[in-house]
This record gives structure tokens, C-alpha cells and sequence, in this order.
């Protein structure tokens, strides 16, 4: 089982912590986490659990690569989760480090970091 811990990154996002690093930070941290546990090779049947920060309470459990398919959408009746596609970037959904198709054709750029180079920077 992968667990994510959600610390609030301000500006109404979140970061997603693993294993006591940052692996995302977006409004849908849950989600991008996921495409982020999936590149760092966790398996997409693994359950995923998500905890905030200080809470023992978990707030969504599913599977890593059901997660991974989905972003968050803000609607009249309020956030709903709804289907992701790689081109989807508006709002954040997508981890804003994440490269562009042209960025990762060039190469990935030093601020666009695969979440694997970051396992080190860590949340007190």
C-alpha cells in the first residue's frame, strides 16, 4: 500500500509527500501524485491511500492507477473527479513538473525535474 500525505502548498494547492518526499505539488495533488508514484515505478494495482497532514483520518483510497487516470474539476456543484489526458494543464491538474511534449523533445529542463531526482528534498 502507497500512502500520500497532502501538505497545504498555499495558493490552494497541495503537495503530495512519499516516503517523506515531495512528488508533486498541484490543486489535485492526489492525482498527480499518482502519475508521479507510476513513474517512479510503483505498480498501478497498489492501493493508495491519502491522509492530510496531522489528520489519521483517510480523505481518498483507490488504486494508484485508478488515481492516475483522473484530475479534479471545479463545478458549479462543487470539485468532481473526472477523466485526465497528458494535454490536460489547465489549472494545475496536470504536476506542474511535468515538461511539455516540445520541453521533453529538447530535453527536460533543470526547473521541469522527473519526481525520482527529488526523492531527497523532504517536508519536516
Amino acid at each position: 500500500m502507497a500512502e500520500i500525505i497532502l501538505h497545504p502548498a498555499g495558493g490552494g494547492r497541495y503537495s503530495a509527500i512519499w516516503s517523506g518526499a515531495v512528488i508533486a505539488t498541484a490543486s489535485a495533488a492526489i492525482t498527480a501524485g499518482a502519475r508521479a508514484l507510476l513513474e517512479l515505478g510503483v505498480p498501478p494495482d497498489e492501493e493508495l491511500i491519502a491522509r492530510h497532514k496531522g489528520s489519521d483520518i483517510i480523505a481518498m483510497r483507490g488504486t494508484v492507477g485508478g488515481f492516475a487516470k483522473l484530475t479534479v474539476k471545479e463545478t458549479p456543484n462543487g470539485p468532481r473527479l473526472v477523466p485526465w489526458t497528458p494535454s490536460d494543464r489547465n489549472g494545475d491538474s496536470d504536476r506542474p513538473d511535468r515538461p511539455t511534449a516540445a520541453e521533453e523533445a529538447e530535453g527536460r529542463p533543470a526547473d521541469h525535474p522527473h519526481p525520482a531526482d527529488r526523492l531527497e528534498e523532504t517536508i519536516p
